[in-house]
């Protein structure tokens, strides 16, 4: 793994070490639109700053569509997107994205942790994930800087995503 992927897995799991409970909406006010977000400073950006640095719609929506064509190639998490319907994952992902980063998009998916209830992943494949995302976002010309910002904010899913 080159030294520019453990500094994006790093500042991620940074944003992760400080963990969350896992909760509803109506009981976590950390919670918005199928996120959960811990309290260590990952919070949903409050403005659209992160949206316009991905490079608006047009653009997360072509580094989503890479993203997942690489996902479902990838030798060690491909296994958990078969069967799942290409066209709608690209469609909830690019929502997910663009909420998540301040843009006008929401995402209207299950929860994060109903999703990926007993398909039993581990630490390790969220972290390929990552890894996925970067390089599709690395093909897309997305700045290291903005990649961060957009990883850290994912990686406080972690708890909800693995299970094992």
């Amino acid at each position: 793994m080159s030294n520019h992927r453990l500094c994006l897995l790093a500042a991620g799991l940074l944003a992760f070490s400080a963990g969350a409970d896992v909760t509803r909406a109506e009981e976590n006010p950390l919670y918005k639109g199928g996120f959960q977000y811990n309290d260590a400073g990952t919070t949903p950006a409050k403005d659209d700053s992160l949206y316009r640095a991905l490079g608006g719609s047009e653009k997360i929506a072509a580094f989503t569509r890479d993203f997942v064509g690489l996902i479902y190639q990838d030798d060690q998490i491909g296994k958990y997107f078969v069967g799942v319907d290409r066209d709608h994952l690209t469609a909830m992902l690019i929502a997910q994205f663009i909420e998540l980063s301040g843009g006008p998009g929401r995402y209207q998916g299950r929860d994060m942790a109903e999703t990926h209830k007993g398909l039993n992943i581990g630490n390790s494949d969220f972290n390929r994930l990552a890894e996925d995302l970067q390089t599709a976002m690395d093909r897309n010309d997305v700045g290291f800087a903005t990649q961060n910002r957009l990883v850290a904010l994912l990686a406080s899913m972690q708890r909800a995503v693995v299970t094992r």
